[in-house]
Formats: C-alpha cells, sequence, structure tokens
C-alpha cells in the first residue's frame, strides 16, 4: 500500500486544498491584485523547510517530498506553472529553457513600480520563492531568477531594494541558505 500524499504533495498534485480550501489551479489562476492582496497562498506555492511564522497552517517540506519534486513530472510541470505565475507577477518571464534564462517582459514597467519599495514584504516573498526553487530542484531557475534580480543591485533600484536583501536572495540560492 501506497503512503498517502503529503498536504504539499497533494496540492501541488491537484488533489488537495490549501488552508483555505483552494486547489493550485485556482491560485494560479489569481489576478496580479489576488496576488499582491493575498498574504497566505505564497507559503503553498513555494514550501520550505521551514514553518512560516506568517501562515503556520501551511506545510513544510519533508525529504520525502523534497525527493518527489525532483522526479515527479505533475510536480515538476505544476511547480514551473507556479514559477511563470509569480515571475509575471514581478515583471519577468522565462524566455529559454535550455539554460533557463529569466528577463523582463513587456509588463515589467508596470510591474516593479508595484513591488520595488522601500521595505516592500515582496522582498520576502521573492527569498522564499528563490529558496523553494532551490531547494525542489529547480536550481537553473533559482539561478536565473537571482542574475536577473542582481542586475537590478547596480540601477536606481538598487538603493531602493538594498544591499541587505540582495544579500538574502543571493544566500537562498546557496547550499547553506
Amino acid at each position: 500500500m501506497m503512503p498517502a500524499d503529503s498536504p504539499i504533495v497533494a496540492f501541488y498534485r491537484g488533489a488537495g486544498c490549501d488552508q483555505s480550501g483552494r486547489l493550485i489551479a485556482e491560485i494560479h489562476r489569481f489576478s496580479n491584485r489576488e496576488l499582491e492582496q493575498c498574504h497566505d497562498y505564497i507559503q503553498w506555492l513555494f514550501p520550505l523547510i521551514v514553518r512560516s511564522q506568517f501562515n503556520p497552517n501551511a506545510p513544510i517540506l519533508v525529504e520525502a517530498d523534497i525527493a518527489l519534486f525532483t522526479s515527479d513530472p505533475v510536480l515538476r510541470v505544476n511547480f514551473r506553472r507556479s514559477l511563470e505565475k509569480i515571475l509575471g507577477f514581478y515583471g519577468y518571464e522565462i524566455v529559454a529553457n535550455n539554460p533557463v534564462q529569466i528577463f523582463e517582459s513587456e509588463q515589467w514597467g508596470n510591474r516593479s513600480i508595484k513591488w520595488i519599495s522601500d521595505g516592500n514584504h515582496n522582498y520576502m516573498r521573492i527569498t522564499r520563492i528563490l529558496r523553494s526553487a532551490y531547494l525542489l530542484g529547480f536550481e537553473d531557475y533559482a539561478q536565473a531568477f537571482i542574475d536577473r534580480l542582481l542586475k537590478l543591485r547596480d540601477s536606481p533600484y538598487g538603493r531602493i531594494i538594498g544591499a541587505r536583501m540582495f544579500a538574502f536572495w543571493h544566500e537562498a540560492v546557496s547550499r547553506n541558505g
């Protein structure tokens, strides 16, 4: 008899709901406004091995989950959809897969003004996204995203975001993150 899927695996398979009763497909259909205003989905789309202080009802990853995410095609497709959705929210898009390349989308100007501001909560969301992608076998996506984000460091946005946040982002994609 097969063991039951963990809550995060069931959610990513489309068979389980988050703590608010939403399926992953529903969150993938969120508008940018919903992505900004809702604060309890990010821990489900981008789970970590540590409990969230902001959403203690969200599951945490265990080794078996991580192993499944690195090998199960359904989980991998849905995680990539999560990445595409959230990257679009920030004004980025995946433009190539081999190697993975992420660039500013046509919406970059409209989207960046929504999240690049002093102390914006999206900075911590980005840290979570990077770390989750790294843990779940999407290191190439995490690296492409951090490479793109680091280009902001030497732009006028760099002073707004701050050196401390760039350090958090860089650490998120490291082995010790």
